[in-house]
């Protein structure tokens, strides 16, 4: 059996992590979404692939 698995969302035309991409995905026919999770500092958990916030939005801060 085969699962159309979208990692992130839908990167290319949404912000990856976000709700949108996710249903833009599901809607379109994915089975599954994987995404990343990590905890902050403070113990808050953000979707963020990556240790910094640079790549995605232009901010030079470290998510942990």
């Amino acid at each position: 059996m085969q699962h159309l698995i979208a990692h992130r969302g839908e990167p290319e035309h949404w912000p990856e992590n976000t709700l949108l991409g996710f249903r833009t995905v599901l809607a379109a026919g994915a089975a599954f979404v994987e995404t990343d999770v990590q905890l902050s500092a403070d113990g808050v958990p953000v979707l963020c692939h990556d240790a910094s916030l640079l790549r995605t939005t232009g901010c030079d801060l470290d998510v942990c």
